[in-house]
């Protein structure tokens, strides 16, 4: 909850959208990054503009920080 709150502006706005990054949703995935959740295995083919879904954000964010073990992905100024 920290890194989104803080990825978002303290809003928690799935909409949130990095415009100099490119980064979008809950907790400011890169849609690059997403071709590494969906080799991962998952069922679910995730494509850019699903980063604004808040459960597939959170589920991409959950996989590329490593079941929340492994913040590095982030800003540190957001990393728990």
């Amino acid at each position: 909850m920290r890194v989104s709150s803080c990825e978002t502006g303290r809003t928690y706005n799935r909409w949130a959208t990095n415009d100099s990054s490119g980064t979008a949703g809950l907790f400011q995935v890169h849609p690059g990054n997403v071709g590494r959740f969906v080799r991962w295995g998952d069922r679910h083919i995730v494509i850019g503009h699903q980063l604004y879904n808040s459960w597939v954000n959170a589920k991409v964010a959950l996989y590329l920080s490593k079941g929340g073990t492994d913040w590095q992905e982030w800003d540190g100024v957001c990393q728990p």
